[in-house]
């Protein structure tokens, strides 16, 4: 996929290119890779764009969002010792429509244990 740009190129192109649903998954498969990587501001700024596409989707939509993105990011904060935003991300996760599925709960749980 990276024809000569690097990643940091690449996730600047991703990170003006997040509008719609439909091509979340390449977006969040960029952001995975920056976050291996040791990208983490771009990784972060990536994921913030990606949650906030599919926080839209889901109001307009009535969908559940997906956990993994939220839990990435928060593994990202808790990795670079930012444990407020960790926090917040946690919260704004709970905030919102999302599936009873074990991911999710374990989300909870780690909110929990925060507090």
């Amino acid at each position: 996929m990276q024809t000569g740009l690097s990643c940091l190129t690449l996730s600047s192109f991703y990170i003006k290119q997040v509008t719609s649903v439909q091509s979340i998954t390449e977006y969040a498969l960029n952001a995975f890779q920056l976050k291996k990587n040791g990208q983490f501001n771009e990784a972060i700024e990536l994921l913030l764009k990606i949650i906030n596409v599919t926080e839209e989707e889901s109001r307009f939509e009535k969908l559940e969002v997906a956990p993994a993105y939220y839990e990435e990011l928060a593994n990202i904060y808790k990795k670079l010792k930012m444990l407020e935003e960790e926090k917040q991300i946690l919260i704004k996760f709970s905030r919102q429509i999302h599936s009873p599925g074990v991911k999710s709960v374990k989300l909870f749980k780690r909110l929990e244990n925060i507090d």
